[in-house]
């Protein structure tokens, strides 16, 4: 078993484990929206879990949800220099988002919410205008709706869906253009989506949310995810799954404390 030092602290990690998850299981937090645990190539999209491991008596940059960690590897996780680079990472995530905070089902458990309040910056970008776009909301479908304005590119949707043997989501266009839409954008309903709501859970905003709840809980009839705790398919579920899919619903991302309000600071947002 590795061993390798974060900010000066040493902890152990897994053979081929991810510098993220094993600061994060060692409780030493760097933020991140994108990262699954066990995917088989990381996303590393966000760029919000950027790091400096040290090769050679150098300094280079890294995502950390895709760098293995190597024995007496040397990471820093909070430097100046890295703050500087999450932030204007979460400032372009933010200025292409619809900022909406009151009215958003996903208000009480929202993966912006908690990483502006871990990095101390405001929701709303102050050196980037908006360039949130005025995309339609899909609420063809009667248990979820999609928001495209809200929507992260983070992937978790699209590779939870394909995980599944279903290709029900996916990217399209390319650069600021890129969206999470259906095959030839058609709408939720028409699909043959399964309803198992697994999109919805994993959303880290409020893109992907119930229709039907205040607390935007899964309903009792849909609360089964078609998996066992292996990852194995069960009965009344799903009829394909696969352990990574399992891995997306259960990878650890601890919550941080506190809420924020849209124009920044803290408070009830």
């Amino acid at each position: 078993m590795p061993s390798l030092i974060i900010d000066g602290r040493e902890i152990a990690a897994d053979s081929g484990e991810k510098i993220l998850w094993a600061a994060l299981r060692s409780g030493i937090y760097i933020p991140h929206l994108c990262a699954t645990e066990g995917a088989e190539l990381p996303f590393g999209g966000c760029r919000l879990c950027l790091v400096e491991v040290e090769v050679g008596g150098r300094r280079e940059m890294t995502t950390a949800c895709s760098e293995p960690v190597r024995e007496k590897m040397k990471i820093y996780a909070h430097t100046e220099k890295i703050a500087r680079m999450r932030r204007m990472a979460f400032e372009l995530i933010m200025s292409d988002h619809h900022i909406d905070c009151k009215n958003c089902a996903k208000r009480k458990n929202c993966g912006l919410i908690r990483t502006a309040s871990a990095m101390n910056m405001p929701l709303q970008p102050k050196t980037l205008r908006s360039l949130a776009r005025d995309l339609p909301v899909d609420n063809s479908h009667p248990l979820f709706a999609y928001d495209p304005r809200k929507c992260v590119k983070c992937g978790k949707c699209v590779l939870l869906c394909q995980g599944l043997g279903k290709s029900f989501l996916d990217f399209a266009h390319r650069g600021f253009e890129m969206t999470v839409t259906t095959f030839d954008h058609l709408p939720l309903s028409s699909i043959a989506c399964e309803s198992c709501l697994d999109c919805v859970k994993v959303c880290p905003t409020g893109a992907l949310y119930l229709k039907d709840t205040s607390k935007n809980v899964i309903p009792a009839p849909y609360q089964s995810t078609g998996l066992t705790s292996a990852g194995r398919p069960k009965g009344g579920g799903v009829s394909e799954a696969s352990e990574h899919s399992q891995k997306l619903l259960t990878s650890p991302d601890p919550g941080v404390g506190g809420s924020l309000k849209e124009e920044g600071g803290s408070g009830d947002g």
